[in-house]
């Protein structure tokens, strides 16, 4: 059991308590400014750096296209396009796990047995 003396009040007076907040939350949105900016820093840190190489957009407009759609075209299997790309004669790039095609170059086409 906790003992308190007469002159001590058990709990701090409701003003302090709504400073106390006030103050609390003011150090949270400094933290928060703080945080983002370093966020912002590191993502410019990164950049300047070329850890993180720009993102291939894939559209209708655009000449990347993924293994399956390739193969799809080409009529070649998914594991013959990776192994064109390895032999360098299909243009790729990788981004985060995916592998994209650069489809402006001249496509190979697989034989079609008539």
């Amino acid at each position: 059991m906790r003992v308190v003396s007469k002159n001590a009040p058990a709990r701090p007076p409701p003003d302090d308590i709504e400073a106390r907040l006030e103050t609390l939350a003011g150090i949270v949105r400094l933290q928060g400014a703080i945080i983002s900016e370093l966020v912002e820093s590191n993502v410019e840190l990164r950049k300047a750096a070329g850890f993180d190489p720009a993102r291939p957009t894939i559209s209708a407009t655009t000449p990347w296209r993924s293994i399956k759609q390739v193969a799809h075209a080409t009529g070649y299997s998914e594991t013959m396009v990776r192994e064109l790309i390895g032999q360098k004669r299909l243009t790729a790039t990788k981004y985060g796990g995916h592998v994209f095609i650069d489809t402006s170059a001249p496509m190979p086409r697989k034989l079609r047995n008539r």
